[in-house]
């Protein structure tokens, strides 16, 4: 491979008058015409100069493309109910599998043009046009049909400015040919030649390998495994590794060992797998998540009910059972305000009267009394109503008793015995 610079000098009409130097004779006198470049000067145009090198690799390549998929599976997909303490074993088959979807042997050229603008303006117009030539046997090049590529930049080249251009061209071979290619690179404000693309060419001769280089896409990718375990539960992985570097097809067998410890009761949770495979060379991602459905049992079944609830009155006279902070409505009270709130009298507001009982069945629950449906639905309804009254009187919340009474009367049961666990002795 070699590297040779030209300078291709266009016919123009205007440089042939200058070059012929004419004299008009007219009305008895000689005028003498100015050439192309200096009448344009006059107007206040100026030009630059560029030099061009290349480089020129000729390459014969196998290309084989493949292809990935990932299937991560498990013959679950709902565990039912596990009491507190239970456990069990989810297992999962992780198959990745490879396909070739391409193998194709091609032919080229490649390389780097550089440019460089030796002048004091930035170029205009630069277009470079990379053309692979061939000959046989003692013949003159030509250009080899369906093998060239223009270029356009985008932005032109400062003064000083070095710039370098890569270039890829595939082409079928002409047995027994010799290749060369060149690349002419001109621009349309050149001293000299202003308004007409002017510019080097630069060659470099290549040869073709005659051993195919197999060049693999993709053939190898690696796997990773997340497992996602659901709150109050512990999960397991068996074995315990995560990730694999695949460099053919692969079958993973693995498992889960899922364990009910605090999952609150009579809940629905997932447990879930993710497998996520990388393709190395595009870095392509497939995944694939397994999803198996697992619930704790009943608040007032299975285990059974647990606890035993204590009334506001309690409450109100032992402080230090009730828990360091809790949410009524949308504000968050301490202990201290907690106690300020049990012992203010209700006088026709029924806020307050539901906030004693939504405070005892919100301090039972915590001491670990379990609750019926009803009390939670309850609960969830009381704070909502709260919440509403202190964002419309922040300073003098209220709720008319008629308003709250079937939830007073529903809390009020379960911090007395009548429904729940019971009341504690």
């Amino acid at each position: 491979m070699y590297t040779h610079t030209t300078s291709r000098r266009p016919f123009s009409f205007a440089r042939a008058i200058a070059r012929a130097a004419a004299l008009v004779l007219f009305a008895g006198s000689a005028v003498a015409i100015p050439s192309a470049p200096t009448a344009l000067a006059a107007q206040g145009q100026s030009g630059t100069g560029i030099t061009a090198t290349k480089t020129a690799v000729g390459y014969n390549e196998r290309r084989i493309t493949y292809d990935w998929t990932v299937a991560n599976d498990t013959p679950i997909t709902d565990l039912g109910a596990l009491g507190d303490g239970d456990c069990a074993t989810v297992n999962y088959t992780l198959t990745a599998t490879r396909t070739v979807v391409s193998d194709v042997t091609v032919t080229g050229v490649r390389g780097t043009i550089f440019v460089t603008n030796d002048g004091a303006v930035a170029t205009e117009g630069l277009t470079i046009v990379d053309q692979i030539q061939f000959k046989s046997g003692g013949g003159p090049f030509a250009d080899l049909a369906g093998a060239s590529i223009t270029m356009t930049p985008g932005t032109q080249l400062a003064p000083g400015e070095t710039r370098a251009f890569p270039y890829d061209i595939q082409f079928t071979q002409v047995a027994g040919a010799q290749y060369r290619n060149t690349a002419d690179v001109t621009i349309t404000n050149h001293s000299g030649h202003i308004g007409t693309p002017f510019g080097p060419e630069a060659r470099a001769e290549f040869t073709i390998p005659a051993t195919p280089t197999v060049v693999r896409q993709d053939a190898t990718a690696t796997l990773a495994l997340v497992e996602t375990c659901p709150a109050g539960f512990t999960c397991t992985l068996n074995p315990a590794t995560t990730s694999w570097n695949l460099t053919d097809n692969q079958t993973v067998q693995y498992a889960v060992v899922i364990c009910n410890t605090s999952a609150a009761c009579d809940t629905a949770f997932s447990l879930t797998t993710t497998a996520t495979l990388t393709e190395t060379t595009t870095g392509e991602v497939r995944t694939d998540t397994a999803t198996v459905a697992v619930s704790s049992e009943p608040c007032d079944g299975g285990g059974g009910e647990t606890g035993c609830t204590r009334t506001q009155g309690y409450y109100k006279n032992h402080p230090d059972a009730l828990p360091d902070t809790m949410l009524l409505g949308s504000v968050t009270y301490t202990r201290e305000q907690l106690v300020q709130i049990l012992r203010r009298p209700v006088r026709g507001n029924g806020l307050i009267s539901l906030e004693h009982q939504l405070i005892a069945a919100q301090a039972n629950i915590a001491s670990g009394a379990s609750a019926p449906q009803e009390v939670l639905d309850a609960i969830e309804e009381a704070n909502a109503l709260i919440a509403g009254a202190q964002a419309a009187n922040p300073n003098n919340p209220y709720l008319s008793p008629s308003a709250v009474g079937e939830l007073v009367d529903i809390l009020s049961d379960y911090n007395e015995g009548v429904t729940g666990p019971g009341r504690c002795d």
